[in-house]
């Protein structure tokens, strides 16, 4: 793998029983990149992510993550992978019966990390970078939809993941928070050098973090590029999709909802 590559997918197949998410999927992920994900319901993005994380199997072809090719790797052998790759679910993922505290701590203790000073400066320290400092005694119920989003994001950055994968970050948050959560996003790459796959339906969003967009169809990677010529890719797939998108968030604006609000799944 070369050097500047830090994921690549080869001549990836994957189906679930008589339906093909991948065909021939081929993708390089640059080392500290911001890259988003973009295509229709079920093109397979978030089954992407998971296959980053040996979530997900499939059917011919290679994934290959910091120089290792993870295909056939059982559950044993994917945790030193896993504790290179962090990731933000898109409805938060927390315990909601332990405290902001204890949802941050536990992978560090899932690590064997037990050191109750130690984890109460890291769980302080991330956050800080998230913009919650003080909320530790906090249980989730209390906080808003954005702060849980936040507190995901800082237990997903807790162990400085090499790769962080985000599952539509925005979704279901007000233009406010949407913008603090992408402003994050940008901030923590530059802080811990890390790689970001971002998968969105939110457009804004997506030019507004991102280095490069690639975008999914018929089972195959079909455009990737930096953002301003991804934008104008000739593709009639790629216009078309653009196209849905400003025509979505236009109809949003005219009826007073949010225009970082997603298309249906």
């Amino acid at each position: 793998m070369a050097e500047e590559e830090i994921v690549r997918f080869e001549h990836v197949r994957k189906a679930f029983g008589s339906q093909q998410v991948f065909v021939d999927l081929s993708l390089a992920i640059r080392h500290g990149e911001i890259i988003t994900l973009m295509g229709g319901s079920g093109c397979g993005k978030s089954v992407l992510l998971k296959m980053i994380l040996g979530l997900l199997s499939w059917d011919a072809g290679s994934v290959i993550v910091d120089g290792d090719d993870i295909s056939g790797w059982n559950e044993r052998a994917m945790l030193p992978v896993r504790r290179k790759v962090g990731m933000v679910f898109q409805n938060g993922a927390l315990f909601d019966s332990l405290t902001v505290f204890e949802n941050i701590a536990y992978p560090l203790r899932e690590r064997g990390n037990n050191d109750r000073h130690k984890l109460s400066e890291r769980v302080a320290e991330v956050l800080e970078m998230v913009g919650l400092p003080g909320i530790e005694h906090k249980m989730p119920a209390e906080l808003s939809g954005g702060m849980r989003k936040r507190v995901s994001l800082a237990r997903a950055v807790a162990e400085v993941p090499k790769v962080l994968l985000y599952d539509e970050p925005t979704t279901g948050l007000d233009p406010v928070n949407v913008r603090r959560i992408n402003e994050l996003i940008i901030s923590l790459r530059q802080k811990l050098q890390t790689t970001s796959i971002v998968v969105t339906h939110d457009l804004p969003s997506a030019y507004m973090v991102s280095d490069r967009l690639a975008m999914i169809a018929n089972g195959r990677i079909i455009a990737v590029d930096d953002t301003p010529r991804f934008r104008h890719n000739p593709d009639p797939i790629v216009q078309e999709f653009l196209t849905a998108m400003d025509t979505n968030i236009a109809t949003n604006i005219a009826t007073n909802i949010a225009p970082t609000q997603p298309l249906p799944a």
